[in-house]
């Protein structure tokens, strides 16, 4: 819409109807194909990343585009402090890094489609939140780009006011 010259703007009447995931596997089925389409736009149009050719550059690279770098920015910090605290030290951090992630990620006991609640929750979310950086850096890697299969939706319900 932008590209053909018209205004996109926020309209406080416009309704829209956001169903939540049934899972966590479905939800993070969700993440990597929006995130692989990301990708998948820079790389069919790469124009969008050059500020006079992209009318809204700033909003695209701060919402987009730096998105996508979170995973190798996380990885230069956890490298970082690494290399940086020496030898065990950098083995012990690693260790507790993945032990951390471990215990977030595997609750005994839960149901795998359980909502995830309170500070383990974030954790939980910014964890597959990161899986799905990952898995869409990936897949653009490879050129993957046939992510796009229809959801499982619920039957949605009529939103037409009288």
């Amino acid at each position: 819409m932008v590209r053909a010259g018209f205004r996109v703007v926020f309209d406080s009447l416009a309704v829209t109807i956001d169903v939540p995931s049934p899972s966590d596997a479905t939800e993070l089925d969700r993440k990597i194909r929006t995130l692989t389409g990301n990708y998948q736009l820079i790389a069919w149009m790469p124009s969008v990343l050059i500020p006079w050719k992209n009318r809204i550059w700033w909003q695209f690279i701060s919402h987009k585009v730096l998105r996508l770098l979170t995973p190798f920015a996380a990885a230069s910090v956890l490298i970082g402090v690494v290399l940086m605290s020496g030898g065990w030290a950098g083995l012990i951090v690693l260790l507790a890094a993945l032990g951390l992630t471990v215990s977030v990620v595997a609750r005994p006991g839960e149901a795998p489609g359980a909502p995830g609640r309170g500070f383990r929750g974030t954790l939980r979310s910014g964890l597959a939140l990161f899986a799905a950086l990952m898995m869409a850096a990936l897949n653009a890697a490879r050129g993957r780009w046939d992510v796009w299969t229809d959801p499982v939706r619920p039957h949605l319900v009529d939103t037409h006011r009288s």
